[in-house]
């Protein structure tokens, strides 16, 4: 059984009526070398992937396939200090590079 059953069977024995049907995983900073284990454990989807710690490039070229992502602004110094139009302008470049999701 692979750690997703394990964590799903534990969530049924200790009663949760409702068993989430994706795992969303949220840690700031540079989760890099742990996104393989996360991934193993059963984890959907990453939020976020700070730009300020890690390359939201590197790590949907990396783990793309298997892993969403939410969140991939920087809220450290895009958000709060950047212009509207930069903010767009990350958006847009964003959802460019990481459109060849099917999701």
């Amino acid at each position: 059984m692979n750690h997703r059953g394990n964590l799903l069977s534990l969530l049924r024995r200790k009663g949760f009526e409702y068993i989430p049907s994706s795992f969303i995983y949220y840690s700031c900073g540079y989760v890099l070398p742990f996104i393989e284990d996360l991934i193993d454990a059963g984890v959907d989807v990453l939020n976020p992937i700070q730009t300020e710690s890690m390359d939201y490039r590197e790590v949907a070229a990396a783990f793309g396939d298997r892993l969403f992502f939410h969140g991939c602004i920087g809220t450290q110094r895009l958000m709060p200090f950047g212009a509207p139009a930069e903010v767009r302008a990350a958006v847009h470049e964003i959802i460019k590079r990481t459109e060849y999701h099917d999701a």
